[in-house]
């Protein structure tokens, strides 16, 4: 997989991915928040892979969330980088479980919610595209209490 740089605007690939996941939202009742950051008008990065990366963080927070919750995406600058949250009232992730989201095929156990549909490739698919623009990923949550899930793309990627 090859990396195709190009200057874009965040917040309107921010809205492009919240457009498409709007109605797989709205089933459930759940909002979709945004912000980004007036000084992170644009980035250089993959455009497909960054929505790509969006849309499975999304996804996901909107599966592991019950009906009348929230998805929040906050885009902002976090010293040299660009730093992008999605935040979710879900249902959280255990330390133990967190460790593993990010290996392939690996599907947490949901029974408050039921059985999800997937592979288990989206957030190791999440995890390659931003370790392709030298970012990192990483997920804080605890049981019961939602996840944020953080990615980093370098602003020097912008030179």
């Amino acid at each position: 997989m090859e990396l195709y740089v190009e200057k874009f605007s965040i917040s309107s690939s921010v809205s492009e991915v919240k457009t498409l996941l709007t109605p797989l939202a709205s089933k459930k009742n759940i909002q979709i928040l945004n912000t980004v950051d007036e000084e992170l008008a644009t980035i250089k990065a993959d455009r497909t892979k960054f929505k790509q990366i969006l849309y499975n963080l999304i996804d996901n927070a909107i599966k592991f969330t019950p009906e009348g919750g929230n998805v929040t995406i906050d885009a902002r600058i976090a010293e040299d980088e660009a730093e992008i949250t999605v935040r979710d009232t879900g249902i959280g992730i255990s330390e133990g479980e967190a460790r593993k989201v990010f290996q392939p095929f690996i599907q947490l156990d949901n029974p408050e919610l039921g059985g999800q549909a997937g592979t288990g490739l989206g957030l190791s698919l999440v995890k390659k595209f931003v370790e392709m623009h030298t970012g990192r990923v990483w997920v804080e949550s605890k049981s019961g209490e939602g996840s944020k899930f953080f990615f980093t793309i370098p602003l020097s990627l912008n030179n």
